[in-house]
């Protein structure tokens, strides 16, 4: 997805802390007004931690201290700014729910 960090012989973990602090600095305070940019980090880590598994909000706004509309309103940035891809449940024939939530997995 970064073929920059090969081409150019880049140290790919120095390469993608740097985007992190770019995005969570520039891009976040641009797109919507996070007070505490710290608590967004933690919240970025715990989704990536999370990659792959159905999305708990209740879990992820205890784990670092905000509330659940917080968390799905920032789980919605994450998506909108091309970060997440939310992976909608799939509906079973043979089971009476599907499950309300999606998957998280990151890009």
């Amino acid at each position: 997805m970064y073929p920059r960090i090969h081409d150019q012989n880049l140290a790919a973990g120095k390469w993608i802390e740097n985007y992190e602090l770019t995005y969570i600095e520039r891009d976040i305070r641009t797109l919507v007004n996070v007070q505490n940019l710290k608590l967004f980090e933690d919240f970025l880590k715990i989704c990536a931690s999370m990659s792959g598994q159905l999305v708990n909000y209740t879990s992820i706004s205890n784990a670092i201290g905000i509330s659940q509309p917080t968390a799905k309103k920032w789980m919605s940035l994450l998506e909108t700014s091309g970060i997440i891809f939310l992976l909608p449940p799939v509906p079973r024939k043979f089971q009476k729910t599907s499950g309300e939530n999606p998957k998280t997995l990151f890009y």
